[in-house]
């Protein structure tokens, strides 16, 4: 008898264990806070990342909980994370996320031919993108990487605007453009080298400055470093499609203007564009003050 009341005694006990801990469904949906769509791939973490789990095409995801209440961290790539959301077990919550810029590591093509993340390159680029040139306003190549660290102009006028790196110029800088090197070995002069300002600079997509030796891989004109200079590319269309692009500027400081105009057609094999620019500077500049 005592042994019969001692296996109903554990098996309530073991009934009322199993009841405590019973899991509870709960779900939620992501949506994309702008467009108000459903948000797939989301990464949905549970109690600091103890199971996770993805939401499905129509943004849902689900789990079986059996806390009173469990703590979830919901993330996208492009999307701003939100984090510690309480979950409460038989309900359904609605999260959404907003989208945000992401920045990613920087790639660099010069210094090995070939793209590969700027920080395992040896040695030192330094980059800039067609966005930040085009907010600075920059007129002339030379402009662009003045500001670049280890780089120096040696200026003579606009179109006698030459690099110098590392203390050495003219022929010791390598000059490409998309790769394709513009020095002149013939000009042995002071300011010798290729002149920046005959790359138009609204045409430029990405500058990469190189630092340092890179006669391996261009030759001895690249004693100093190496200037690439990348220009934009078509895109091509599933159908004929023309094109059309209209671009100006106007500076007030040498009171200059210049106009671009870009012509073309892209299709699924080819692409190609035209372009004409006319560029102008004040004619009757005035001396200040004092000088003649």
């Amino acid at each position: 008898m005592n042994k019969l009341l001692t296996a109903l005694a554990l098996s309530l006990i073991v009934s009322i264990g199993a009841e405590g801990v019973s899991a509870e469904m709960v779900s939620g949906v992501v949506l994309n806070a702008e467009s108000k769509g459903a948000l797939a791939g989301a990464t949905v973490s549970l109690n600091e990342g103890a199971e996770r789990t993805l939401s499905d095409n129509e943004g849902r995801f689900k789990f079986d909980i059996s806390d009173s209440i469990a703590l979830v961290t919901i993330s996208h790539i492009g999307f701003v994370t939100q984090r510690s959301i309480p979950l409460i077990p038989g309900s359904e919550i609605i999260v959404t996320l907003a989208p945000t810029a992401s920045v990613l590591n920087s790639i660099s093509v010069t210094a090995n031919r070939y793209e590969k993340e700027s920080y395992k390159v040896s040695q030192s680029v330094t980059a800039v993108g067609s966005r930040e040139i085009e907010s600075h306003g920059y007129t002339l190549v030379s402009d662009i990487i003045r500001e670049f660290p280890g780089v120096d102009i040696n200026d003579a006028g606009p179109f006698r605007a030459r690099p110098v790196i590392r203390g050495l110029f003219g022929t010791r800088v390598l000059v490409l453009v998309d790769g394709e090197r513009l020095n002149d070995q013939r000009d042995v002069l002071d300011f010798a080298g290729i002149s920046m300002s005959l790359v138009d600079v609204s045409e430029i997509d990405r500058v990469e400055v190189v630092n340092g030796p890179s006669s391996v891989l261009y030759g001895s004109d690249a004693m100093a470093g190496v200037i690439n200079i990348m220009t934009k590319r078509n895109s091509f269309a599933e159908e004929v499609t023309p094109t059309l692009r209209y671009s100006s500027r106007y500076s007030t400081v040498d009171q200059q203007s210049s106009n671009r105009l870009d012509v073309g057609m892209k299709s699924e094999k080819i692409s190609f564009s035209v372009g004409f620019k006319y560029r102008e500077a004040n004619k009757n500049y005035n001396a200040p003050d004092g000088y003649s």
